[in-house]
């Protein structure tokens, strides 16, 4: 089955899960930093990450200031008009400290200090309304206008605490776009359904500790798919086969049999829900309505053969969630 997903961080999965990375947190002092400013990017950087800090100033001459780096108390490439540094960054729980001397004119000197301790968000994210079949040992997949949940698992550690997910005021991003009402503390939830305008949503979060400049940041983009039909033998003595699909050709052993078709990734709880509408066609003529609307009753006739089923499912109420398939039996 292919995947429906792209993302642009690794994920930590737990429903059949993905790692993703965050921001940090940074502290800034400075005797005038008015004057000059300090620049990370990423603004929160993660663990093992590569960052560059820069300065900047509409005040300050930068370019002709002499311009002092000092990391984790070792010199840095430095010089007059050096006001960038490049540096990679730890894992979870440790820290790196930048000092930065700028000396103007030879005579006056700012100094900064810049403290990184990188964080990361693990993001977890299920469809919660998306159909499989019973024993499926997938992961349920959404379609277009699927709902889907997005859990954030910040892993913060400052000076050996470890916060916890209750630590943490949460904001949550769609398309770009702050939702407030799934902001704000503990709420490390959040659920949408999908539009069928869009291809692919954009989901990003930060979350702050409470009491605590740390800070952590992710986003995950999720694209949906389409759902599909797989047909299953509904053995009169063992029941529905789901542990192997049919595929095309179907070789009937038995004079009595039933076929199953499975509406796989349709937002229903059931193959019978009343949101789908199922059409079956044998050998191209209509089949009436049935129940149980899925299972097709199939008899070996004594001339033998082959026949074909056709059939389609579509969502009354979800305009792109519709599935055809198509099965030849010999009989």
């Amino acid at each position: 089955m292919r995947a429906f997903f792209s993302t642009i961080i690794t994920l930590f999965l737990f429903l059949g899960f993905v790692t993703s990375t965050a921001h940090a947190e940074s502290l800034f002092t400075s005797t005038r930093s008015s004057d000059i400013s300090v620049n990370l990017t990423p603004e929160n950087p993660g663990p093992f990450q590569d960052v560059s800090i820069s300065l900047q100033s509409y005040i300050v001459d930068l370019d002709k200031a002499s311009i002092n780096w000092i990391v984790d108390g070792k010199p840095s490439p430095s010089g007059t008009g050096n006001k960038t540094l490049r540096i990679t960054t730890g894992g979870t729980g440790t820290t790196t400290s930048v000092i930065v001397e700028i000396t103007i004119n030879g005579t006056d000197t700012i100094k900064k200090n810049i403290v990184i301790q990188p964080a990361e968000i693990d993001l977890l994210w299920q469809a919660i309304d998306s159909y499989v079949p019973p024993f499926y040992k997938g992961k349920a997949l959404p379609s277009s206008e699927s709902r889907i949940k997005i859990v954030a698992l910040p892993q913060v550690k400052i000076g050996g605490k470890n916060y916890r997910t209750n630590d943490f005021t949460y904001s949550w991003s769609r398309s770009y776009a702050v939702s407030l009402p799934d902001s704000g503390f503990a709420k490390n939830t959040f659920v949408y359904k999908n539009s069928y305008i869009n291809d692919s949503d954009t989901v990003s979060v930060v979350a702050e500790a409470v009491g605590s400049s740390a800070s952590a940041r992710s986003e995950i983009t999720l694209k949906p798919g389409s759902p599909k039909i797989l047909f299953y033998e509904n053995n009169p003595l063992y029941g529905t086969r789901y542990q192997s699909s049919l595929g095309s050709v179907f070789n009937m052993g038995s004079s009595e049999t039933a076929i199953n078709a499975e509406p796989y990734f349709f937002s229903v709880k059931n193959p019978n829900d009343k949101d789908l509408d199922l059409k079956w066609i044998v050998n191209n003529q209509s089949i009436g309505d049935r129940t149980p609307k899925n299972i097709l009753p199939v008899r070996k006739n004594g001339t033998g053969g082959s026949s074909k089923i056709d059939i389609s499912i579509q969502s009354y109420s979800k305009l792109f969630q519709t599935a055809k398939n198509a099965l030849f039996i010999n009989l």
